[in-house]
């Protein structure tokens, strides 16, 4: 943060490599029109756009991460040939378990609301598919799921 901007009460903003030229161009355009108005909106300008640079970072990153449960849906159709309504209740299991280290049947029926049963058939059918790998006995078993790399490299 230089003088002016703590002078003037300007957000501390980054000047860049990139953006030096323009940094400079208004500190001299501002001393010689002797218009403090041309660097504060210089340094509006340089932090707004620094600040959409960050936040396009910050959605390309989750983006990355983020678990598309229509994506999820459409596969399973198209490669499984399930019925969409099925696709639909394996993806929503897919997408709460993403955020998760692993689960039980238990956690998947008080989640969704489905018999134990029919979890157990679901998380069966997702270990099937190659989504999910199971842990441990029919009592004590515990699901993880896969990352993208281990499922593509799987056999299905």
């Amino acid at each position: 943060m230089n003088l002016l901007q703590m002078e003037y009460g300007v957000l501390p903003t980054k000047v860049l490599k990139e953006d030096k030229a323009e940094y400079i161009q208004a500190l001299i355009s501002t001393r010689e029109e002797e218009n403090i108005d041309i660097f504060l909106n210089c340094m509006s300008h340089l932090h707004c756009s620094h600040l959409k640079q960050d936040i396009d970072q910050f959605i390309k990153n989750m983006a990355s991460e983020m678990v598309d449960k229509h994506g999820f849906a459409k596969e399973m159709v198209d490669k499984w040939s399930i019925k969409p309504s099925l696709a639909d209740k394996l993806s929503s299991i897919l997408v709460f378990m993403a955020d998760k280290e692993e689960t039980t049947t238990e956690t998947i029926v008080q989640q969704f609301g489905f018999t134990a049963t029919t979890a157990k058939r679901y998380l069966r059918q997702l270990t099937e598919f190659g989504y999910l790998a199971a842990k441990g006995g029919n009592r004590n078993r515990t699901y993880t799921m896969l990352n993208p790399s281990q499922i593509e490299g799987k056999d299905r």
